[in-house]
């Protein structure tokens, strides 16, 4: 049971395109110089500068004071609907940002990513002084319903305000409070389970901070803000993450070896998409082995991620997790991972392929806890469209 409810959020007064910005694990530094080159952009708040983490307190109630930040007069949910240009088709994707409870953890919203302990305890100093959630974890859900409710809903409505995001993503927003309207969407949910998409360590967070509050703060963290979607949105995209490796190999050992455990091509298949792309000298393509029967192969083979880290890194090439996670770069961007090798920066790139997203809800389901860096859901919902302000 996903269990949700409306509240009062905070938003900006307008600016929308100077003042919202990706989600704050996905800025590198030339970004983060930029969006705050505007000194109301959120990244003043969600990356705050020497590490002050009290100025992103002082800050949020300076803007309220001033009118920068205006806070909704009564409790609602956000509906967000987006759309945008996809190899030449206009796409579109609607969800809700709402509270979801998450402290005590009822098991039903899902992490399908491992946390580290680092990453968790700085969001912890950076909400815990802020007494804010800037910026909403993204959660899915497999309810094929939600998405075309939320737009019945808004179909005659005009939004309460627009923007284009950095990516070129039009956001239309709009603040539900019909009783009629958030009663459907809660009992369309309570039946749900949600999986989270990105957020982890937001998530986990939010929760260690619940469990050392006391009284009202207590209360607040108990609650996340997300955005929710379906998983089954044709506006939703769930790609692979490449890895860049640098250590060194002998090519045609290396060859040797993943033929014990893949069809190893010189071209890619014609059909099917669970293959591994390496690029060495050149691209090869790692099909899984067909008709396998041992006991190994369903978790070895049960998605494309877990063949890389189980059977290429740790039983191939003698790389542990802590290795996955040092002694390799992750991008988003194949070109780049490809030129890193000719290059002659990297020994080897792995392209990882989109996920099936069935697959990846029924991995996700069965308590399934994938690899860091496993997925990326996109497009991604800006942060600072609406925040969650404890007063």
């Amino acid at each position: 049971m996903v269990k949700i409810s409306p509240f009062q959020p905070v938003y900006f007064n307008g600016n929308y395109c100077e003042v919202t910005s990706p989600p704050f694990d996905s800025i590198n530094k030339e970004m983060e110089k930029n969006l705050k080159r505007c000194s109301e952009n959120v990244t003043h708040l969600t990356l705050p500068d020497n590490e002050n983490y009290t100025y992103a307190r002082v800050k949020i109630l300076e803007w309220v004071d001033s009118g920068v930040l205006k806070r909704a007069e009564k409790p609602v949910l956000v509906l967000i609907d987006q759309s945008f240009n996809h190899s030449g088709k206009i796409l579109r994707r609607t969800g809700i940002i709402s509270l979801v409870d998450v402290f005590p953890d009822d098991g039903y919203v899902k992490p399908h990513e491992k946390t580290f302990i680092g990453p968790v305890k700085e969001r912890m100093k950076v909400l815990g002084e802020m007494r804010t959630q800037p910026e909403p974890i993204f959660l899915a859900v497999n309810d094929r319903e939600l998405e075309p409710l939320l737009q019945g809903m808004v179909a005659e409505r005009e939004a309460m305000f627009s923007f284009t995001d950095g990516n070129g993503v039009s956001n239309s927003v709009y603040f539900l409070d019909e009783e009629e309207q958030l009663d459907r969407i809660v009992k369309l949910l309570k039946n749900d389970s949600a999986m989270v998409a990105d957020g982890h360590h937001r998530l986990e967070a939010s929760r260690r901070l619940a469990g050392e509050r006391s009284g009202t703060e207590k209360n607040f963290w108990s609650s996340v803000m997300a955005y929710i979607t379906s998983m089954n949105s044709p506006g939703l995209f769930v790609s692979g993450i490449h890895r860049i490796v640098k250590t060194n190999i002998e090519i045609d050992s290396f060859l040797n070896r993943l033929a014990e455990y893949f069809l190893v091509n010189d071209n890619p298949p014609v059909s099917g998409k669970d293959f591994i792309t390496v690029y060495l000298d050149r691209y090869y393509y790692l099909l899984p082995p067909e008709n396998e029967s041992n006991e190994g192969y369903k978790t070895n083979f049960q998605s494309p991620i877990h063949a890389l880290n189980t059977v290429i890194f740790n039983e191939i090439m003698g790389i542990d997790s802590e290795g996955m996670d040092t002694e390799m770069e992750f991008t988003h961007d194949e070109k780049y991972a490809v030129d890193e090798v000719r290059k002659g920066r990297a020994t080897a790139a792995f392209i990882m392929p989109d996920w099936d997203r069935e697959n990846l809800f029924r991995i996700v389901l069965s308590d399934g806890v994938l690899p860091q860096k496993s997925t990326y859901f996109h497009p991604k919902v800006h942060s600072g469209i609406v925040l969650n302000v404890l007063f």
